[in-house]
């Protein structure tokens, strides 16, 4: 069975709005990598024990698992599906 490494990768950010942001970047699932864009609001932001500042975002998007060559297989006992790959 092959290991995959599983991994976004940004390309930059945009300002959408007021207080809205847009990150663009590459995911790569199983192997196969697409460019995705994810809204985001910054929650807050606070100092680290450094002395530095961080800030919190909340993103919400979907993604085609499709996309990735990620599928329903076969039903498990119970009729629970598990996935499987092309």
């Amino acid at each position: 069975m092959e290991k995959y490494r599983n991994a976004f990768k940004s390309t930059g950010v945009e300002r959408k709005g007021k207080g809205g942001y847009v990150l663009n970047g590459d995911l790569t699932v199983k192997g196969v990598t697409k460019q995705v864009a994810l809204p985001f609001t910054v929650t807050g932001a606070v100092k680290d024990p450094w002395g530095n500042t961080r800030f919190g975002i909340e993103a919400h998007t979907k993604i085609n698992r499709r996309d990735f060559g990620v599928n329903f297989g076969n039903a498990l006992p119970a009729a629970v599906s598990m996935l499987a790959t092309k």
